[in-house]
C-alpha cells in the first residue's frame, strides 16, 4: 500500500535539509497533482531539485480520480487544492498513510479512518 504526501511536510523537511527522511522511512511516497503543481510549479522558494531529483525513483504522481469529491471536501471542510487531493487520493489507493501537517485537514482525515503521519513525527 502506498504512502501519500501533502505539500507541507516535502517543504519543512527539504527546508530543514531532512528531505531524505522521507526515503528513509517511506521507501516510497505518491503526491497528487496539486501537490506537484505547489511544490514544484509554484516554487515560492522551495527547493525543488528535492523533489524532481526523487521523481521516477522514490516520489510518483498520481492523478486524483473522484474531481468531484476533492471540490467537495475543499468545500466543506475549508481545505486547499493540494490537502483536499491528498486525503482524496489516499482514499482512492487505499494508502497506508497520509503525511499531512495542516490541522483541520489531520482532523477530517483521521475521521475518514485514515492514519496520518505529521512533519514532527518523521524528524528525528
Amino acid at each position: 500500500m502506498p504512502v501519500v504526501s501533502n505539500s507541507s511536510p516535502l517543504i519543512y523537511l527539504a527546508a530543514l535539509s531532512d528531505f531524505h527522511f522521507l526515503h528513509d522511512i517511506f521507501t516510497s511516497l505518491v503526491i497528487p497533482r496539486a501537490v506537484y503543481y505547489e511544490v514544484v510549479e509554484q516554487a515560492q522558494g522551495f527547493p525543488v531539485s528535492n523533489v524532481e531529483a526523487a521523481l521516477g525513483n522514490w516520489l510518483a504522481v498520481r492523478e486524483v480520480q473522484n474531481r468531484s469529491r476533492v471540490t467537495e471536501i475543499g468545500k466543506i471542510e475549508r481545505l486547499d487544492a493540494g490537502e483536499a487531493e491528498a486525503i482524496v487520493l489516499a482514499q482512492e489507493c487505499a494508502a497506508e498513510q497520509l503525511v499531512l501537517d495542516d490541522q483541520r485537514a489531520v482532523g477530517y482525515a483521521r475521521r475518514l479512518g485514515i492514519t496520518v503521519n505529521r512533519t514532527p513525527l518523521i524528524r528525528r
